[in-house]
C-alpha cells in the first residue's frame, strides 16, 4: 500500500484564496464592499485623528471599484512597504487595547487581494493609492502552483495633480453589489457615530453629504488604561516597540504619552525609582521591571480612584 504524500499549503494562501481569505475577515464575498468601505474609512477616520486633523473623508463607488480619499497627513511608501510585507503585521492597532473602530490590525492586506479572488485571478492589478506628489501602482505577482504570491509597487511621480492626504482606489469589479441604499444607510452610520469627520459620496452617481456637526478635539483620545491590559499583552506591547526601533525611548515618556492614571511625572518618577530599568531597551532582559511596572501602574489608577 502506498503511504500518503504529505502536501503542502503555504500560509500566505489564507490571503489569497476564497476559504482563507473569508476566514481572516470574518466576512463572506458577497459582503467584501461593505467590508472595504468600512475598514478604509475607519482607517482614513483613526490617521485623521491620531495627527489631530478634523477628518474630511471621500467615497466615491462605480462599476469599476471603490475610492476612498482623506486629509489625512499622507502615506509613504516605506510605510506601504510594510503594509504588504506578507511576513509581518503592521497596524496601529494590533498591539493596543483601547476602544476602537476596529481592530483587524492591518485590514489594508486582506484588501488587496479581494480584486483578485473575486475575479477568479484574472485581476492583478488590485489597486492604486495617490498621496501628495507620488502614485503607487500596487499588483499581485503570482505563481498558482508554486503558491507564490507578493505584492508589487510601482512608484510614479504625480507632480502635475498631487493629492492632499491619502486616495485609496480598489480595483474590485462592482456589478454584483449594486445596492445604493445600503451605502446611503452606511455613510449616515458613520456620520451619526463620527460627527466631527464630514463625510461625502458619490454612490453610482448619486451624491451623499454628511457635513461635520462636532469637535475633533471632544472625540480624540489618545491615553488608555493599564486595566485594559493583560500582564503578556502590556510586556508584548513594549517588546512591539522595541522592535520598532524605540528602544531608546525612555520609560518615563513611554508610561506618559501612553497611558492615564500614570501618565503625570510625579507618580511615573516613583515608579520609577524602584526600577533599574530606564528605557524601554532595558527591558528587553527584564520581565522584573515589566512586570513591576504593570503592577503598580494599575495600582495607582486603583488608588486615585478610591480617593477621588
Amino acid at each position: 500500500m502506498t503511504a500518503e504524500l504529505v502536501l503542502t499549503k503555504k500560509k500566505e494562501m489564507d490571503l489569497f484564496t476564497l476559504d482563507g481569505l473569508t476566514k481572516q475577515t470574518g466576512v463572506d464575498s458577497n459582503q467584501w464592499n461593505i467590508y472595504i468601505i468600512k475598514e478604509l474609512i475607519d482607517n482614513a477616520i483613526d490617521v485623521c485623528e491620531s495627527s489631530n486633523i478634523a477628518p474630511c473623508i471621500s467615497v466615491a463607488v462605480n462599476d469599476n471599484g471603490i475610492k476612498i480619499q482623506d486629509n489625512g497627513p499622507g502615506i509613504s511608501k516605506e510605510l506601504l512597504n510594510k503594509i504588504i510585507n506578507l511576513n509581518i503585521y503592521a497596524g496601529s492597532k494590533y498591539y493596543y487595547k483601547r476602544p476602537t473602530r476596529g481592530a483587524q490590525g492591518n485590514a489594508l492586506l486582506t484588501i488587496l487581494p479581494m480584486p483578485y479572488i473575486i475575479s477568479n485571478c484574472k485581476i492583478s492589478d488590485c489597486a492604486t493609492i495617490r498621496s501628495e506628489n507620488k502614485q503607487f501602482d500596487i499588483s499581485i505577482l503570482h505563481d498558482d502552483i508554486k503558491q507564490d504570491y507578493q505584492f508589487n509597487i510601482v512608484e510614479i511621480d504625480n507632480s502635475d495633480n498631487n493629492i492632499k492626504g491619502t486616495e485609496i482606489f480598489i480595483k474590485i469589479p462592482m456589478a454584483p453589489y449594486q445596492n445604493p441604499g445600503g451605502y446611503k444607510w452606511m455613510i449616515e452610520s458613520f456620520a451619526s457615530f463620527n460627527p466631527h469627520c464630514k463625510i461625502t459620496a458619490d454612490i453610482f452617481g448619486a451624491s451623499i453629504i454628511n457635513d461635520k456637526i462636532g469637535d475633533i478635539t471632544k472625540m480624540r483620545s489618545e491615553s488608555e488604561s493599564v486595566h485594559w491590559y493583560s500582564s503578556s499583552a502590556f510586556r508584548d506591547l513594549i517588546y512591539a516597540y522595541i522592535r520598532a526601533d524605540q528602544g531608546d525611548t525612555t520609560i518615563k515618556n513611554f508610561c506618559m504619552d501612553r497611558f492615564r492614571g500614570i501618565s503625570n511625572s510625579t507618580k511615573t518618577d516613583t515608579l520609577l525609582n524602584s526600577m533599574t530599568s530606564k528605557r524601554l531597551e532595558d527591558l528587553r532582559t527584564n520581565e522584573d521591571d515589566i512586570r513591576q511596572l504593570y503592577l503598580k501602574g494599575k495600582l495607582y489608577i486603583h488608588l486615585i480612584l478610591i480617593s477621588s
